[in-house]
């Protein structure tokens, strides 16, 4: 499901960069290095946290949540002093992935946890 969201990710920011043109501050790879290598990482310590101690891993599910929103708030910041010709494509390339995978993340807590 990781694979297919970056991949998916990709063509959607690819499509709508090439075809439609419009134009981001950040590059395709960074937004999709950013989302992808987080996912990574907060579905790393979920993990770890369930083989270790599985009646925390909603926990780490909620703390997982908190640093993905704090690093999309620190990734958000250098927009604010930009002008950007399309501040609301800036966001939802930035926002929407972080809901499908906070989506994904949360399904596979749920089933951990089961």
């Amino acid at each position: 499901m990781l694979i297919a969201g970056g991949v998916g990710l990709f063509w959607l920011y690819d499509y709508c960069v090439n075809t439609e043109g419009i134009s981001l501050y950040y590059s395709l790879k960074t937004l999709l290095i950013f989302h992808c290598g987080l996912s990574f990482f907060l579905f790393s310590i979920i993990f770890i946290v369930n083989k270790r101690r599985k009646q925390h891993t909603a926990f780490a599910f909620m703390a997982g949540f908190v640093l993905r929103f704090v690093a999309v708030v620190i990734l958000s910041l250098p927009l604010v002093k930009t002008v950007s010709p399309s501040p609301l494509y800036e966001m939802l390339f930035i926002l929407l992935p972080s809901f499908y995978f906070t989506t994904i993340e949360a399904v596979l807590a749920i089933q951990l946890i089961k």
